[in-house]
């Protein structure tokens, strides 16, 4: 049994299911993120072990211990929102002692934990400002503070980088996981950015419809997905039928081709719109089997034009197939 052990997790709004038979067991000091689109009940989850919400059915428990029987406010997690939910007329060392303040924890130990917490996320000399006076990258370090200085068993992250840009969104990535790494704090995300996950995390686990649809590594997930779902919502994925089965539907992912001249390769196209990205570029192939998406990396040669008839080629072990409909 995990550490936090989620076993046939249910929770119904009157008629509709939010989610279903939901099992997941969790390492001590893992890192797992909750991936799937909106409405998915990845956040639906996360009430529930945070104690927002009570399950419809199934268990939550934390070392043995029944979590849903103990009342949110003393369940010992760290939480850090999307909107990171600080107060305003706060400082930042004041945010931070929140937490600390409702456990009753003393003066002395307060101080110390709130400067170890401030020192961890990079924040030393910024305990006298408040919120208005900080960038979002700042801000969601005073959340992610203030969730780690009550020292939680577990810790909860919804969306916790979605408004922030995409350079500091990598940056504050490559922070989190050190932070985490560090403390050893078990942790779950909720995100629905496919890159945020498999950067972060120790284990993803796919949701899609209220259910889980595939758990593992990053890089097993993604190079080996069960279904078409998977298989897009993780990463870019041509999907084609099997000339050899056409029930049976194949799976390429756009790094894994090769451009090659007209009339060779094992499929034929035109390219209709090419896209530069820096280090590779994105082309547009319209083929027999549909449109085709293949990444070429930036080696300084001329780039394929649009009109050009090229060839596809690929490893025939970098195809995934499983059964379904295109």
């Amino acid at each position: 049994m995990g550490f936090l052990q989620l076993t046939s997790l249910s929770k119904h709004f009157g008629t509709f299911t939010a989610v279903e038979d939901f099992s997941l067991s969790i390492s001590k000091g893992e890192f797992v993120s909750l991936l799937g689109p909106s409405g998915c009940g990845k956040t639906t989850t996360l009430q529930m072990i945070a104690g927002f919400l009570e399950p419809s059915a199934g268990q939550i428990t934390v070392e043995g211990e029944d979590l849903v029987a103990i009342p949110s406010a003393k369940r010992n997690i760290g939480i850090v929102f999307q909107s990171y939910a600080l107060f305003p007329h706060l400082t930042v060392a004041q945010n931070v002692a929140f937490g600390l303040e409702m456990r009753g924890v003393t003066a002395a130990e307060r101080d110390r934990r709130i400067a170890r917490a401030i020192d961890i996320v990079h924040l030393k000399g910024f305990e006298a400002r408040y919120p208005k006076q900080l960038s979002g990258g700042q801000q969601q370090r005073v959340a992610l503070a203030r969730a780690i200085v009550i020292e939680p068993r577990i810790l909860l992250l919804d969306e916790p980088m979605s408004n922030l840009d995409a350079k500091l969104r990598e940056d504050m990535q490559l922070e989190l996981r050190q932070i985490q790494q560090e403390l050893g704090i078990t942790t779950l995300l909720v995100t629905h950015d496919q890159h945020e996950a498999m950067a972060l995390s120790d284990r993803i686990a796919v949701m899609n419809g209220g259910r889980i649809v595939q758990v593992g590594a990053p890089y097993e997930i993604y190079e080996n997905p069960t279904d078409s779902f998977v298989s897009t919502f993780l990463g870019k994925s041509n999907l084609f039928p099997n000339p050899a089965n056409p029930a049976q539907q194949l799976s390429l992912r756009p790094e894994k081709t090769r451009l090659v001249a007209a009339g060779l390769g094992k499929m034929q196209g035109r390219v209709t719109a090419s896209v530069f990205f820096g280090a590779h570029w994105l082309y547009q192939i319209e083929t027999d089997h549909g449109r085709i998406l293949a990444y070429e990396q930036n080696l300084g040669a001329a780039r394929a034009a649009a009109g050009e008839i090229v060839g596809i080629d690929w490893d025939a072990g970098h195809l995934s197939q499983f059964w379904g409909a295109v």
